[in-house]
């Protein structure tokens, strides 16, 4: 997990426990408190990162590009 200060971006990496019932009302829970703050969350399961590493990172580079120019105004 990694949180990118100069954009307010949260990267999550989700283990397998994260697809559990408690576990998804804790981490929609945790995005909302986290989101009322100014902070956007980025949510990759292990599979997507296993299988998909590269559209992952370019996922995250693209948000980061994204928040740094609003950030710019």
């Amino acid at each position: 997990d990694c949180y990118v200060a100069s954009c307010n971006l949260v990267i999550e990496l989700d283990g397998y426990q994260h697809g559990e019932t408690e576990n998804l009302l804790k981490d929609r829970q945790r995005d909302t408190y986290l989101a009322d703050h100014g902070l956007t969350v980025l949510r990759y399961s292990n599979h997507q990162i296993k299988t998909n590493f590269r559209d992952v990172c370019e996922d995250i580079s693209l948000m980061i590009e994204e928040r740094l120019s609003l950030k710019k105004g």
